[in-house]
C-alpha cells in the first residue's frame, strides 16, 4: 500500500498493515525540492544585491520590521547585513563599506521598526 499525498508510512502493525498518518513534515519539503504538501513553492529568503532597490523595498506597504547587524571578518572587513521582513519574503542585503551601510541606516524609513543586532554590551552578564 502506498500513501497519498499528505500522508506517511510510520510502519506496520502487527498484521503487517501499514500504519499511515496525516503528518507534515519539514524533511518532506526538502526532498520536494523547495515545494510546500499542495505542491506550491515555499518562500525562501531573498538577497538584494542593488541597493536602491532595497531602499524600494524598505518603503512598500508590507515591510514590518528591519534588521541590522554588523560583524567582523576574519581578514579585518565589517560587513554590514540589512534584513528587511516583509509579508511574504525576508529580504537581505549585505553591505561591506561602513561608510554605505551608515547611510543605508539614515535612509531607512522612520515608520520601520529598526533593530539593530550588534556587540553584546560590555560589563552585562
Amino acid at each position: 500500500m502506498e500513501a497519498t499525498p499528505g500522508q506517511y508510512i510510520l510502519g506496520t502493525s502487527q498484521d503487517d498493515i501499514p500504519v499511515l498518518s496525516s503528518a507534515y513534515l519539514d524533511v518532506d519539503r526538502i526532498l520536494k525540492g523547495g515545494q510546500d504538501h499542495d505542491g506550491s513553492t515555499i518562500a525562501e529568503p531573498q538577497q538584494i544585491t542593488d541597493i536602491k532597490k532595497f531602499l524600494e523595498i524598505a518603503r512598500r506597504k508590507d515591510a514590518s520590521a528591519a534588521r541590522v547587524k554588523s560583524t567582523t571578518r576574519a581578514d579585518g572587513k565589517q560587513v554590514t547585513k540589512f534584513k528587511i521582513r516583509c509579508s511574504r519574503f525576508l529580504y537581505t542585503l549585505s553591505v561591506d563599506d561602513k561608510q554605505k551601510a551608515e547611510k543605508l541606516k539614515q535612509s531607512l524609513p522612520p515608520g520601520l521598526n529598526v533593530v539593530e543586532i550588534g556587540k553584546p554590551v560590555k560589563g552585562r552578564k
